[in-house]
């Protein structure tokens, strides 16, 4: 081989290498030393793969802990938000609304924004059957059971979710909805911004939001309308308005 081959085969290769001074014991030893180093690498490799990777791979596989029937309603999409906060000077700023989606914010038409909402929520709570119920039962859960049909009942966190981020909007403009002012609102309308974090943070939307400049505003804003991957609410309000829960 030329001077342009592996740099050190000759020198590795070389049938003229003296064997003086070889100690077969030692050998033998070290030989023992890479073999068990090596099993114990593979027996550590296979215990941490059964230990942490499995259940990963068994919940994406089996849909984390969505409920096991809705799974097959589950369609993923890509959605362009809409709405996004721009300046019309340095001091003031519009919300940018989307005309083709239905209001669900503002103080007039209360009567249209309050159906919008109930046309997004309801209905939340479904039936669903004995063997449907029987995991969550094994699981230490309470359901109510209707004593009329004898089913048991669910709500499914998606529609559980509208319905919390509806009761702050409502708090929010209390002028209108004045019983959104009692104590028990207000515990309520706590427990829903509990219920929110936990969720926002359980999904963990790793969607990126630019950072763009405003020549308006003279300084930075996030442009919030971007792409992100869903799933595909109305399959899901399909479903669900399909099993809904008798009333």
């Amino acid at each position: 081989m030329d001077d342009g081959g592996l740099p050190f085969e000759g020198k590795a290769a070389s049938p003229r290498r003296s064997s003086c001074g070889r100690h077969p014991a030692r050998e033998a030893a070290a030989w023992l030393i890479v073999a068990a180093l090596c099993a114990y690498i593979m027996v550590t490799k296979l215990w941490a793969t059964d230990l942490y990777q499995v259940p990963i791979a068994r919940s994406s596989v089996e849909g984390g802990s969505d409920f096991a029937s809705a799974r097959s309603a589950i369609k993923h999409l890509t959605t362009q938000f809409t709405s996004s906060l721009e300046f019309r000077d340095s001091e003031h700023i519009y919300r940018v609304a989307d005309s083709a989606t239905p209001a669900y914010i503002g103080n007039s038409s209360k009567q249209e924004i309050d159906s919008n909402w109930d046309d997004l929520i309801l209905p939340a709570d479904i039936d669903i059957s004995d063997a449907e119920a029987a995991p969550l039962l094994k699981h230490g859960a309470s359901i109510y059971r209707d004593p009329t049909t004898g089913k048991y009942r669910i709500e499914l966190e998606v529609f559980h979710s509208l319905h919390c981020l509806n009761m702050l909007r409502m708090r929010i403009y209390s002028e209108q909805y004045p019983d959104m002012l009692t104590e028990n609102a207000r515990i309520h309308v706590d427990h829903c911004i509990e219920s929110l974090r936990e969720l926002i943070m359980c999904e963990g939307n790793m969607t990126p939001i630019p950072i763009e400049w405003s020549e308006l505003g003279g300084r930075i804003n996030p442009n919030y309308a971007q792409k992100h991957s869903c799933r595909d609410f109305n399959a899901l309000k399909a479903w669900t308005r399909a099993r809904a829960a008798a009333e």
